[in-house]
């Protein structure tokens, strides 16, 4: 008898979401209110993104982030922030760290 549930792809374990964004103007009080209103909107998708992909499993969730990642950089006015960055880690089905950084420009 197989069993099914270990074909069944595993979801990401103590998933972390750490967000990074680099206002164009640290120094302008307006820009950085934009670069948190970005980095807590940015992390809340990602989060959102791999919980509601658990069930396709490690792959599905980090391309998941990515594309909220990609929206992210399309949605953003360059005007004010210069760089979204972010890092999903966690472990997979095995206990092997998993993790995906990346940095994206705003393109408005």
């Amino acid at each position: 008898m197989v069993d099914e549930k270990k074909d069944a792809p595993k979801p990401l374990e103590k998933e972390e979401v750490h967000v990074s964004v680099k206002p164009k103007d640290p120094k302008d009080p307006a820009h950085r209110q934009v670069a948190e209103k970005v980095k807590a909107n940015v992390e809340k998708e990602v989060k959102k993104a791999l919980d509601d992909n658990k069930s396709g499993g490690v792959q599905k969730q980090l391309d998941a982030a990515e594309k909220k990642i990609d929206d992210a950089k399309n949605g953003t006015s360059p005007n004010q922030i210069e760089k979204i960055s972010v890092k999903v880690k966690g472990k997979d089905g095995d206990g092997d760290e998993v993790s995906r950084e990346r940095s994206v420009k705003p393109k408005g």
